[in-house]
Order: structure tokens, then C-alpha cells, then sequence
């Protein structure tokens, strides 16, 4: 009891010597955010439920081009402490981020970032926070950025496991570089590498662009992939493009992406492209059955055509509605390629101009590609409320 006291004076002495001494930081701000989301799920197994995520943050800007950031977080299901007055414990409370940033560093033009933190590149189809989820995404990493001539490429290293830590299966390593280059009219190039122990050793090589022409806005990107994933050569590719244009006060988009997908489960070689740390939320579909490729497609890849459409009905308020079509790219096996569509509407209004907003409607119309894949046996609905405060 002694030494259980005798710490909490001891820290309640450290903050006080926090409170009062002097720092060389130029800059220190506070921040946070509470966002609640009411879901429901009404399949043949029926859910609702809300879910609050709450971050506290503390950024200091420091002298001589170094920053820090840190930002806790509590992610929760109500309901879950099912006594109000018993349970106390903050066993839900994570470090989401805590990294600090070396500006120009040592003279070489290169800032350098250290420690936990959202890395998201490009669109987030490949690597992305994931912001749609309570709890996100962030990673234990270096990042170095250079931004030579109007250009900006991105080194990183992260590791996602370690055995020195008794809490890790195994080690894991993601690296690579994202470069998006001035002279190539502002186009995206990447190598990323992945490795899990020695059965996984895979490389993802690819390019983005993004522009307009002719009154039309586009995006295309490709990438293949290749390596060792999970004992299994490695030969995969992803092609995808969208072609938008505001018409009438309505912005409309066509999308197309392709996943490739295994046209055979039993040899030595997968074909099947993993997206591996992507926002897969905002590229097929709000109701979230694609969260995880290759696995929430059987290995078999996917094809999605969709078209969205999104207005802005009064400053402030708006409204979207997607469709999408779904299929696999290889049906071997299976009485059908096709999987379903699925339609979202959204809609989200800013609220005096310090909260958010925003509620969904998703209906998906399962067909029997679906079902052979074990994914959704019958048709589904989806619906949301968010409100989201940030500060």
C-alpha cells in the first residue's frame, strides 16, 4: 500500500514539475474529437449497436524545426461496462499516435518522423488510416520525406510485429517508398514491401495519376505484385479508373476497379491481389463486405463497377448515392461470378460550424455468387447515424 502511494505522489509531482517548468516549445495546442455511431445490420444474424471514439491530443512545435504529437484514444461499445459504478478501469485507453518530427533535418531537406503514426498514401487504396473505423489504423514507423523541386517522395519502415515483445506471433515488417513526381504531371509511383516470418516476402510496385481533360476529371492506377505470400508464389495485378464530371450541380462518377483474382486453389502459385493495409470502405461499398482482400473473396479477386453520384443540396448539406456491381474475377468452382449490387445513400450536414452530422442508408442485393462464397446468404440492409465533434 506504501509503494502504491508512494507512486501516485510521485506522479502527481511530475506533472507539477511539468506545469511549472519552462520548455523551449515555441507552440502548444490541445485538441480532441467525440464521434458516436449508431449502427444496424439487419441480416440473418440482426445487430445494432453504437460505438463512441474519443481522442485527446497534445502537439508541441518546438525550437529548431522539431514537433511532437501525441493522441490518445478510447474506443467503446455502450453497453460493454455493464455496471455504471463498478467498473473504473481504463482498460480501453491506447496510444493511437505519438511520434515527433525532425524538420529539415541535419540540413538535408529531409523531415524525418519517429514513432506511432497514421501513414496514408495516395487515394488509400493500398495504405490508408482508415478513418471510418473507431479505432483507425496507425503504425509503428520511420518516415523521411523529401520534396525536391515541387515533387515529394516518402521512405518508410514499420514494424507491425516483434517476438522480443511476448504479445507478437511472429516478426513483420512493412517498408517502401511513395513518390508522387512533379516533371511526370504529378504522377504516383510506389514499392511497397511486406514480410510476415519466412512464409510471406511480398512486393506491391505501382502507379497513380490523376488530372483533367476535356472537362472530365480522372484516375487511373495499376499495380502488380509479387514475391512469396504465405508459402505461394506471388503473381497478382490491380487495375482500376474513375471518370468524373460535374453536370447540372451534381458531381458523377463511373468507377471501375479490377482485383485479380486465382483461377486455380490447389497449386503452388496465387494470383489473387492483396490490398493489404487499404481503406477498402471508401473504394467498395459502405455495407463493408470487401474489407479484407483476398480473404472476404474467397481468392478469388473482384471486379466492382460503380456509379456515384454526390450534390451539394445548401452549403453545408449534402447528399450522395453510389450503386455498385459487384462480381468475382474468377468463378471456378462456383455456380456464379456474380456477387450482387449494392446502393448507399448519405447524407451529412455540418452543424454551427463545430460538429458533423452524417447518416447512411446501404441495401445490398445478394445473388448466388454470395452465397457460394459463404460471405451473405440473402439480401441485407445497413444503416448508421454519426455525430462527429472536433476540436
Amino acid at each position: 500500500m506504501c509503494h502504491v502511494m508512494a507512486g501516485r505522489i510521485a506522479l502527481a509531482a511530475l506533472l507539477l514539475w511539468a506545469a511549472v517548468t519552462p520548455t523551449t516549445a515555441a507552440d502548444i495546442s490541445a485538441g480532441g474529437q467525440v464521434r458516436s455511431r449508431w449502427e444496424l445490420r439487419d441480416t440473418p444474424d440482426n445487430d445494432y449497436h453504437t460505438a463512441t471514439r474519443t481522442r485527446a491530443d497534445l502537439a508541441a512545435t518546438l525550437d529548431g524545426g522539431v514537433s511532437a504529437f501525441m493522441q490518445w484514444q478510447d474506443v467503446r461499445i455502450w453497453g460493454e461496462e455493464s455496471n455504471t459504478l463498478g467498473d473504473f478501469r481504463g482498460d480501453n485507453i491506447d496510444l493511437h499516435q505519438g511520434w515527433a518530427q525532425f524538420s529539415d533535418f541535419a540540413g538535408t531537406g529531409v523531415d524525418l518522423r519517429l514513432g506511432r503514426q497514421e501513414i496514408s498514401f495516395g487515394g488509400q487504396r493500398l495504405v490508408g488510416a482508415v478513418d471510418w473505423t473507431n479505432q483507425g489504423r496507425s503504425f509503428d514507423a520511420a518516415r523521411a520525406t523529401w520534396r525536391p523541386a515541387g515533387s515529394t517522395i516518402d521512405l518508410i519502415a514499420s514494424r507491425l510485429g516483434d517476438t522480443t515483445s511476448p504479445a507478437a506471433a511472429g516478426d513483420a515488417t512493412f517498408a517502401g517508398a511513395y513518390a508522387t513526381v512533379a516533371p511526370l504531371a504529378g504522377s504516383e509511383l510506389y514499392l511497397l514491401y511486406n514480410s510476415l516470418d519466412a512464409t510471406t516476402g511480398q512486393y506491391t510496385a505501382g502507379v497513380r495519376k490523376k488530372g483533367m481533360a476535356a472537362g472530365f476529371s480522372y484516375r487511373v492506377e495499376g499495380a502488380w505484385q509479387t514475391g512469396e505470400r504465405a508459402g505461394l508464389d506471388v503473381a497478382a495485378f490491380l487495375a482500376a479508373a474513375r471518370l468524373g464530371r460535374r453536370t447540372g450541380g451534381v458531381d458523377v462518377a463511373l468507377w471501375i476497379d479490377y482485383l485479380s483474382g486465382d483461377d486455380d486453389l490447389t497449386d503452388n502459385e496465387t494470383r489473387v491481389f492483396d490490398t493489404l493495409f487499404a481503406t477498402n470502405h471508401k473504394f467498395y461499398g459502405y455495407a463493408d463486405y470487401f474489407l479484407n482482400i483476398p480473404l472476404h473473396t474467397a481468392g478469388r479477386g473482384l471486379q466492382d463497377v460503380a456509379l456515384k453520384a454526390n450534390k451539394v443540396l445548401r452549403p453545408g448539406l449534402t447528399l450522395g448515392l453510389d450503386l455498385h456491381s459487384f462480381s468475382l474475377a474468377q468463378d471456378q468452382g462456383l455456380s456464379s461470378a456474380h456477387l450482387g449490387e449494392e446502393l448507399d445513400l448519405t447524407i451529412g450536414a455540418d452543424y454551427r460550424s463545430v460538429a458533423h452530422f452524417t447518416g447512411g442508408v446501404s441495401y445490398v442485393l445478394a445473388a448466388d455468387g454470395f452465397a457460394d462464397i459463404g460471405r451473405l446468404a440473402d439480401n441485407a440492409l445497413f444503416m448508421y447515424v454519426m455525430t462527429d465533434v472536433r476540436f
